[in-house]
């Protein structure tokens, strides 16, 4: 396994096989994000996007304690109305193009998933959450409303209702509830979440590649609630012609290569 070193030891990137890890680091903060960690995760995801042999990309954070507790609340409280605004679009684009990712993105949470640090992980593909995860948006007690992105994703995934009430009442659900609602696919115990994470993460990115982006692009396509009625056609047609599709079904079947003569 390699090791590169961006902002400053913000992020730490990994690279095991196709899986690319990335994890915020700030345990001392509890993963708090900062600028240099906007930073560092938005050339990632440049970096990411360059990458062809990227399968897939595990987002975690440093530590025991914590996914992300979200906005840095010492820096917040230093700006200005027009700073806190430009912070505000400058974490919407960070979440954004982690979203626009060509490949899977899978968030693995443990311990608090709070505020901004949900919305990261809410923008990831999939989420996996440690026993001990919890999640929630409890900044309206500071008089802080969640960031737009937020409001949209959650209502997709667990419906309005559910979303409404975490917002408004500022309350932190465990993972068990969490699981429930649809917000995390996965509840593992706490001895096993790490190399039951890395194995899952693990086993995604080596799935055939040209599949996987072509069903990256559907999903995005589903979450903008607007897919092409030729999008599934044409993704079959790419998984033939620059894929692995047909060389493994006529490996498992038998048959003529495309262009033989048939006697």
């Amino acid at each position: 396994m390699s090791g590169q070193r961006d902002g400053e030891e913000a992020l730490r990137i990994r690279k095991r096989g196709p899986l690319t890890i990335l994890t915020i680091n700030r345990p001392d903060a509890n993963n708090a994000l900062d600028d240099a960690v906007r930073g560092a995760l938005l050339r990632a995801c440049d970096r990411i996007a360059a990458d062809e042999e990227t399968g897939a990309v595990l987002l975690t954070g440093a530590g025991n304690e914590a996914f992300s507790t979200g906005y840095d609340l010492p820096q917040l409280a230093a700006l200005t109305p027009a700073e806190a605004e430009a912070l505000a679009r400058t974490a919407r684009t960070v979440c954004e193009r982690l979203a626009g990712l060509d490949v899977p993105v899978i968030a693995a949470i443990k311990g608090a998933c709070i505020g901004a640090g949900l919305e990261l992980a809410l923008h990831c593909d999939i989420r996996v959450a440690r026993g001990d995860a919890r999640f929630g948006f409890p900044g309206i007690g500071l008089g802080l409303p969640p960031g737009s992105a937020a409001v949209d994703r959650l209502g997709k995934l667990i419906g309005m209702g559910p979303a409404s009430a975490l917002f408004i009442t500022g309350g932190v659900i465990t993972a068990e509830r969490a699981f429930m609602l649809g917000l995390v696919t996965n509840v593992v115990g706490i001895a096993e979440f790490d190399p039951a994470v890395m194995d899952f993460a693990g086993h995604i990115a080596a799935l055939p590649r040209t599949a996987l982006l072509q069903l990256k692009r559907m999903l995005k396509a589903a979450m903008l609630g607007a897919v092409p009625e030729t999008v599934g056609a044409e993704a079959l047609r790419r998984a033939f012609d620059e894929g692995e599709a047909g060389e493994r079904l006529r490996a498992m079947f038998g048959g003529p290569a495309p262009g033989s003569a048939i006697h």
